[in-house]
């Protein structure tokens, strides 16, 4: 039997959809094992769009955390699947609600804080969403309940989510090729550029990185769009055995090394789930931050 593969965010987009639909006809049901109940959504409420706003700004007022990881998860995962079809600015007036919910309970703070960074930040998840993590986070920063433990923590993911963001301008780093070039990241001029950091100790960077020499769509992309692509890693190589990582890569790729360190030193890309890609457009303006290497094939797929 053939088998299709459906891309994620197809299926994301089909999940969202049974989720609306549940609300619009939704009966209040609860949970026993997490004390969760669902909001009751009034009769006069009709429109799709108006109950999915009023569930997601209701949603946190019957939940009482429980150290139970599934099911509480689930719960958060069905709130942001349906956050995502209600309009941008019930967005900030919905985790408003669930911080005031939660606030004076440092376990179900713990909890926002991990589940928001598992499906928000993490590049694997298909919720992937780095502005709304900095909204939520920016909120519960505001929250004077949080301990001083809390407080580090979600400065410190608030500021990865918010480094590199889409529209901004990709710093510029010294480079020196696997060929003995020198040269800066800025030397590099195209209509787009990829830029893959990796490390050469890391299996999955490797991994990765192959999977990108043998995509036929990234390949496509070189030769027909414009596209560069740059793999760097932010450490020395004083033994000279870059070349070593990826022996296939192509004569027209760029694989170097930032000699100087500067990348880790002065924290100028999003590093710390690698490996790490970013698509970039002609200014050096980040289009994509820290995707997986499918959502560089779908853009220019899409771009035909």
């Amino acid at each position: 039997m053939k088998k299709y593969n459906i891309p994620s965010s197809i299926l994301k987009s089909l999940f969202g959809c049974f989720l609306l639909l549940f609300v619009f006809c939704l009966n209040v049901k609860a949970d026993e094992t997490v004390k969760f109940s669902l909001p009751v959504i009034p009769d006069s409420i009709t429109s799709l769009q108006s109950r999915a706003d009023y569930f997601v700004l209701s949603y946190w007022n019957e939940f009482y955390y429980e150290d139970n990881i599934v099911d509480s998860e689930q719960i958060y995962v069905d709130f942001i699947t349906i956050l995502e079809k209600c309009n941008a600015d019930i967005v900030p007036i919905a985790f408003d609600a669930l911080v005031s919910n939660i606030k004076d309970d440092f376990n179900a703070i713990d909890f926002i804080i991990d589940v928001s960074e598992k499906y928000l930040l993490d590049k694997s998840s298909p919720y992937k969403n780095h502005e709304k993590l900095a909204i939520l986070f920016n909120i519960l920063l505001k929250e004077e309940a949080l301990n001083n433990n809390q407080k580090e923590n979600v400065f410190e993911i608030v500021t990865k989510a918010e480094r590199n963001k889409p529209g901004s301008k990709a710093p510029d780093f010294s480079m020196v090729t696997s060929k003995g070039e020198n040269k800066s990241f800025y030397d590099i001029r195209s209509e787009y550029t990829l830029l893959f950091l990796f490390d050469p100790l890391c299996q999955s960077c490797l991994v990765m990185g192959e999977e990108l020499i043998l995509s036929p769509c990234i390949n496509n992309a070189v030769e027909r769009k414009g596209l560069s692509v740059v793999y760097v890693t932010p450490y020395t190589d004083p033994d000279n055995k870059l070349a070593e990582s990826f022996p296939g890569i192509p004569d027209n790729w760029t694989l170097s090394c930032n000699s100087n360190e500067q990348i880790i030193r002065e924290k100028l890309y999003f590093w710390d789930y690698i490996p790490s890609i970013y698509l970039l457009d002609k200014d050096k303006n980040v289009i994509m931050k820290d995707v997986l290497p499918e959502y560089i094939e779908e853009f220019f797929e899409i771009a035909q």
